[in-house]
C-alpha cells in the first residue's frame, strides 16, 4: 500500500514538474525581456535610475612616488624613488540636469566628487613630496639626445 502511494506521489510530482517546464519553455523569453525591461535598462519609470543618478560610493586608492633625493637628482644624479600612499578618496558620482528625450537617449551632466579619508589614508594631504615632472623630463632627454645625434 505505501509502495502504491509513493508511485502516485512520484508520478504526480513528475508531472507536475513537466508541465511546469513545459509553460515557462514557452514563457520564458517573456519573463526575460520583462526582467531586463524593468531591471537593466535605463529609462525614466526604471528601477535602476535612482541607483544610476546618484551611483553608491566609490573609493580611489593614488600612489605617488618621492624623489628623496631632489639636491643630487638637480645635479645630474640617479632619482632615489620612494612609494608613499595609498591616498584614499571617496568617489561620488551624481547625474545632474537628467533630461530623457523622445529618441529614448538621455542627457546628463555628470558631477564627480573626491573627498579625502584620511582614516583609510597612510599619510595626509599636509605631506611634503617631490614629484617628477614627467613632460618636462621627457621633452628634456629628447632634446639632449636629439641634439648629440646632430
Amino acid at each position: 500500500m505505501n509502495q502504491k502511494r509513493c508511485l502516485w506521489g512520484c508520478a504526480i510530482t513528475w508531472i507536475v514538474v513537466g508541465l511546469t517546464s513545459i509553460i515557462l519553455a514557452f514563457c520564458a523569453r517573456a519573463i526575460f525581456h520583462q526582467i531586463i525591461k524593468d531591471f537593466v535598462l535605463l529609462g525614466p519609470n526604471s528601477m535602476s535610475k535612482d541607483m544610476w543618478i546618484e551611483t553608491p560610493k566609490l573609493q580611489t586608492s593614488v600612489y605617488i612616488f618621492d624623489v628623496e633625493n631632489a639636491k643630487e637628482v638637480l645635479n645630474g644624479g640617479k632619482a632615489k624613488l620612494v612609494e608613499k600612499g595609498p591616498y584614499v578618496y571617496d568617489e561620488y558620482h551624481h547625474k545632474k540636469n537628467v533630461i530623457w528625450n523622445s529618441n529614448g537617449t538621455v542627457s546628463y551632466e555628470n558631477v564627480r566628487e573626491y573627498h579625502f579619508n584620511p582614516r583609510k589614508s597612510k599619510g595626509s594631504l599636509d605631506d611634503k613630496l617631490t614629484i617628477v615632472n614627467a613632460p618636462a623630463g621627457s621633452i628634456s632627454y629628447t632634446a639632449k639626445h636629439q641634439m648629440s645625434s646632430l
